[in-house]
């Protein structure tokens, strides 16, 4: 054989051994961590789609690897990730919604626009917390279950952290309309934009509806960053997050 032949076949070897190796990394990941597997599935399918065949491509996958991790956070306790942005807003930080001591229910984030973060860099907790509790800055809240539950349990839970915190019972019962009946499985990302006094509720993409009230769009912001927020971590990390500028 030339020198050129066993070069080319040299090369193709090491393609197929690479693509054999990264599909045994990715099985492997999927079963010790379905979660985040999942959420990097897609970026991973692409570079394989993509990467021609003859580059170099231990490079390739290394660059994606990166643009990866540092286009997320990851929420210690459950491991779920976070986009760094979300539409036009930023990460500030994020926790866990744990009940009963250790069960771990979902992990949920804040987003807020990038000028509001900045604007409170280097501020104490308390002035962030009463900015970001205004109905006049605007917010997402992104919760990702942590494991399966109930529609109806999930709904009740947040109805039952509601009702101490407005007393506009009708508004309640539309809000409890937007979550379809059925499971939540593990993995369910439901998006609530707090847009002044309008929800936008969007689960798995899709939004589901939206209620003018700013007496709920405050009662929810209270209930992940108030004074009995059902999330201190998140509380935490938000306040630190913004005072160092994230």
């Amino acid at each position: 054989r030339t020198p050129q032949t066993a070069f080319a076949t040299a090369l193709l070897r090491f393609f197929i051994m690479f693509r054999a190796a990264h599909r045994n990394l990715y099985r492997a990941a999927l079963r010790s961590a379905p979660l985040a597997a999942r959420q990097l599935q897609t970026s991973a399918a692409w570079t394989m789609r993509s990467a021609p065949k003859f580059a170099n491509l231990a490079g390739v996958a290394a660059i994606v690897s990166a643009a990866a991790v540092a286009s997320c956070e990851t929420e210690p306790a459950t491991g779920i990730s976070f986009p760094k942005k979300l539409g036009s807003r930023t990460f500030v930080g994020a926790g866990p919604r744990i009940k009963f001591v250790f069960v771990k229910v979902y992990a949920v984030g804040l987003y807020v626009e990038a000028k509001d973060a900045r604007a409170l860099k280097g501020a104490l907790p308390e002035t962030i917390l009463a900015q970001l509790n205004s109905v006049m800055t605007s917010k997402s809240i992104r919760i990702v279950m942590a494991r399966d539950l109930s529609a109806e349990k999930y709904t009740a839970a947040i109805v039952e952290a509601l009702e101490p915190r407005m007393d506009d019972k009708q508004v309640i019962e539309q809000f409890k309309s937007l979550n379809p009946p059925g499971p939540m499985a593990k993995g369910t990302e439901i998006i609530m934009e707090l847009n002044g006094d309008v929800l936008y509720y969007v689960i798995n993409g899709k939004t589901i509806g939206s209620i003018q009230s700013d007496q709920l769009t405050a009662a929810l912001a209270d209930i992940y960053l108030g004074e009995n927020c059902v999330s201190p971590p998140l509380r935490e990390a938000v306040c630190e997050g913004i005072a160092h500028g994230v």
